[in-house]
């Protein structure tokens, strides 16, 4: 049986949204504000120190596979450097565009602060 289904009405500003906090890490040196960088759930520990912009590795990652020229380019600046190709995907999309400066948004930025906890076995390499 099959079930009538229709877009998210919100998917369209889901997107926007998106979008926004990828030119807010983008942008934040630009615009006087803190670049912090690390993984998804480390951000929470910066909670209260005031305006900050967080550049979060895995949704980060994802974002750098709607890419394939970028993502093919940074997976291969990682294993030219000697690391894994077994590593993670979302940490060679990471690390590739760290290490060519590059993502779909203009140049990679410089982060203030890196935050990461080892939660996962890519996160301690």
């Amino acid at each position: 049986m099959a079930y009538p289904t229709r877009p998210w009405d919100c998917w369209a500003k889901a997107k926007e949204d998106r979008n926004k906090q990828w030119q807010d890490c983008m942008t934040a040196k630009e615009r006087g504000v803190p670049l912090f960088m690390g993984g998804t759930g480390n951000s929470t520990v910066l909670v209260g120190i005031g305006e900050f912009a967080y550049l979060p590795g895995e949704p980060y990652g994802a974002e750098v596979s709607r890419y394939p020229d970028l993502a093919r380019r940074v997976v291969e600046a990682v294993e030219q450097r000697g690391f894994a190709g077994d590593l993670c995907g979302y940490l060679r999309h990471f690390w590739g565009s760290a290490f060519l400066r590059e993502t779909p948004w203009g140049p990679f930025p410089i982060p203030d602060l890196v935050i990461q906890g080892h939660t996962c076995d890519c996160h301690g390499k």
